[in-house]
């Protein structure tokens, strides 16, 4: 029976020494295979994390395209209002000055013209004249270059 038990204990031995072997190129392989698993898992965020700043350089680039032209011409038009409110306001303060000098004008006319009366006068063609009114007593003759006599009256 010792040679059976010993039949088996050296059986048993081989079994576990082919178990631990096993085990060992079970590991060995398991290992081998994590290691390919993780360089590959590696590779490809490396590949998406490239390709995902490529696309976010791509959405960048289209939607400054998309918003650049809106703000030139938005910067455009606000050069034009200001240009515009910068012309209008020189014509009117134009205008402003130049009705002051008209009031100045008209009320020196005024002092110089001694009461002199202007109208509105229609014309044969329908147009209208400033008209003055001519002292009936001479409103046949006139003198030097088509002067007429005009007449005055006191206030």
């Amino acid at each position: 029976m010792s040679r059976i038990l010993e039949l088996a204990e050296k059986a048993k031995k081989k079994e576990e020494a082919e178990a631990l072997e096993t085990q060992e190129v079970i590991r060995s392989a398991w290992q081998k295979h994590e290691q390919d698993l993780l360089a590959q898992l590696k590779k490809d965020y490396q590949t998406i994390s490239v390709t995902a700043e490529q696309e976010r350089q791509k959405v960048i680039s289209s939607l400054w395209k998309i918003y650049t032209i809106p703000a030139y011409c938005l910067v455009v038009i606000m050069f034009l209002m200001l240009g515009g409110m910068i012309y209008f306001g020189n014509q009117v303060n134009n205008d402003r000055l130049e009705a002051q000098e008209w009031r100045k004008s008209a009320e020196l006319y005024k002092a110089q013209s001694q009461n002199i009366k202007f109208g509105t006068c229609t014309m044969k063609d329908k147009t209208s004249r400033i008209c003055v009114q001519v002292d009936p007593q001479y409103q046949d003759q006139s003198w030097e270059g088509d002067y007429k006599v005009l007449t005055v009256k006191a206030n």
